[in-house]
């Protein structure tokens, strides 16, 4: 009966070092799933910290881009109403007749410029039809007289351009 008694408290001693073991082992789990958790946690704050952070830095920029930008605009308002009343002193003008003789004489200007465009698109027209006329005749000619054709287009294309400036 002694080896009964001796073999019953080694298998209690190692059932009791294994549910021993056991409860550490769960403990262990227990404090790792909260320290897990934890660290979840204050990752997801600094990362709600640096998304408001972020959004604060970016209306900070918005702003501080909106008032340069004003203040720009205004600064060349500014320049603006400056220029036009030194035009104005130069032109021995009063305060804002400048700006109705600039109207006065812009209406004009508008009118012959649209005069002179079909002007120069006739002239374009005429061009190509001259050259026609030229290559049937150069056809119609000896090849001695063919190389005098091709010179006269390229002096009348020259004086083209200088009567177009």
């Amino acid at each position: 009966m002694a080896q009964r008694d001796l073999l019953n408290r080694s298998l209690d001693a190692g059932k009791d070092v294994t549910q021993r073991t056991q409860d550490r082992v769960e403990a262990l789990l227990k404090e790792l799933a909260k320290n897990a958790e934890d660290q979840a946690n204050q990752a997801q704050q600094s990362l709600q910290e640096l998304v408001d952070r972020s959004r604060s830095n970016t209306e900070h920029l918005v702003e501080t881009i909106e008032r340069e930008l004003r203040s720009q605009i205004t600064s060349i308002g500014n320049d603006i109403a400056r220029l036009e009343r030194l035009i104005e002193s130069l032109l021995g003008l009063p305060s804002g007749a400048a700006k109705k003789q600039a109207a006065v004489k812009k209406a004009p200007a508008t009118k012959a410029s649209a005069k002179k465009a079909p002007a120069k698109k006739a002239a374009a027209k005429k061009a190509p039809a001259k050259k026609a006329a030229v290559k049937k005749a150069a056809v119609k000619k000896a090849p001695a007289k063919k190389a005098a054709v091709k010179k006269a287009p390229a002096t009348q294309a020259a004086p083209g351009p200088a009567a177009a400036s």
